[in-house]
């Protein structure tokens, strides 16, 4: 009888353990160890695996900034890691001529990186800057505003947006002054008297942020028309005058102290003549450069560059994950990261850079490469490869220096032969010229 009890007691205890173990299967989990293991095909409300042992998270949608996240003890990785980043786009606004009270407003087409597609525009109008009421138009790249006064001036903006109105992309700011007056009749007998309108010439203004006490030029179809100097807050305007009626591409691009050039940042503009077009709220990228062209592997890589002064500064490097770091720059508008390679795996590498104020954006800027190796190889500035005698700067000395090997083969105590070709030629003396600092 004892024998029976003992047997149904054992019983009671293997179905008490099923019932608490069938239980916990549906928490979620796979949990081991010497004794038992208790199977689920779900962690958590999330997706992913979970282990010990330093342990490890991967998940399939996480952050959605860019980047890894580490300890000494665990690091997550996030399969969607990006912002959708939608370029800003180009308005330009015209008084239609012939017709009072109208402006024509025509805009270039973000580029989405990723995310909603655009479906549609809506056009904000405002008579002071940055106050705007918007109206839908479509899914148009142009649009035509009626009713307005001669002689006030108009404020546009245009943002793209998306399924439900949402918006993903803004377009520059444009200003202008309705000019136009209403036709005097049909007129008949016309004879190709060719426009019978005003013969004054169009005009183009350029304005927006570049680098402190820099110079600026400005490209008209790839071709230099005009420069001028930022000021201290690193903001410039130049006018482009006596411009014909037509379709032109402006470029406007940026030098600063170390002899480092901003990328071109190109409009599309519409001359009509008698007319002014205003491209403002431009913002150069910053420059960029590194002080290795090699570096070993866990020692710093140096990277700089200038902007606007006080910018905020986002350093890309890109490896089989992309690293930003987010910096400020000064009140002069330099810029400095000391970036640890340890993280980077041997192999070449390239970094980049953007920067944002005043609620602006840049584009990205020139991309540089550089090589994590086994060994440190520094990078020259630019000017100290025409510089000849090691003085620190590029002047009439060097230029000497050049000629008196002037199509010669120097000896290899000289650097006349700038770029390796074996002679002292035309090249080397453009290189030269390029590199003069006075």
């Amino acid at each position: 009888m004892k024998a029976l009890i003992r047997q149904l007691g054992t019983f009671l205890i293997l179905i008490l353990c099923v019932g608490v173990f069938g239980m916990s299967t549906s928490n979620g989990a796979t949990s081991s160890s010497t004794s038992f293991k208790v199977l689920d095909p779900i962690v958590s409300s999330g997706l992913g695996t979970v282990s010990s042992s330093g342990f490890g998270l991967g998940q399939s949608f996480g952050q959605q900034v860019i980047g890894k996240s580490v300890s000494s003890s665990f690091q997550v990785w996030s399969g969607y890691q990006y912002y959708t980043r939608p370029t800003q786009f180009t308005l330009l606004a015209s008084s239609v001529s012939n017709v009072t009270g109208t402006i024509s407003l025509a805009w270039t087409t973000p580029t989405i990186q990723s995310g909603a597609p655009i479906t549609g525009y809506e056009v904000g109008i405002g008579t002071t800057p940055y106050s705007f009421t918007f109206q839908s138009v479509g899914n148009v790249s142009s649009y035509t505003k009626t009713g307005l006064t001669n002689g006030v001036t108009y404020y546009f903006l245009v943002k793209a947006v998306t399924t439900g109105g949402a918006p993903i992309a803004f377009s520059t700011t444009a200003s202008v002054v309705p000019t136009g007056t209403t036709p005097v009749g049909p007129g008949g007998g016309g004879g190709g008297g060719g426009g019978g309108g005003s013969s004054g010439a169009g005009e183009v203004v350029l304005s927006g942020m570049a680098y402190p006490n820099t110079k600026v030029t400005i490209l008209k179809d790839g071709r230099v028309v005009g420069t001028t100097v930022a000021d201290p807050g690193a903001t410039f305007s130049i006018t482009v005058s006596d411009l014909s009626s037509g379709d032109y591409t402006f470029g406007v691009y940026a030098e600063d102290v170390n002899g480092l050039k901003s990328p071109t940042a190109s409009f599309p503009v519409a001359v009509t003549e008698s007319i002014t077009v205003t491209i403002d709220n431009i913002f150069l990228a910053p420059t960029i450069a590194v002080d290795s062209t090699q570096v070993k592997k866990g020692d710093p890589i140096s990277i700089f560059g200038t902007t606007a002064p006080n910018a905020s500064v986002s350093v890309h490097v890109h490896s089989a994950q992309e690293f930003i770091n987010t910096i400020s720059a000064t009140s002069v508008g330099r810029w400095f990261k000391q970036f640890d390679t340890s993280v980077l795996e041997l192999g070449d590498h390239v970094t980049f850079s953007r920067s944002s104020a005043n609620n602006l954006v840049t584009d990205q800027s020139n991309t540089v490469a550089f090589v994590v190796g086994d060994s440190t190889i520094k990078a020259d500035p630019n000017y100290k490869r025409s510089d000849l005698n090691n003085d620190g700067f590029v002047n009439i000395i060097d230029f000497s220096m050049l000629l008196y090997y002037w199509y010669q083969t120097p000896p290899v105590t000289s650097k006349a032969d700038i770029n390796k070709s074996g002679l002292v030629d035309i090249t080397d003396l453009s290189i030269m010229l390029y590199d003069w600092t006075g």
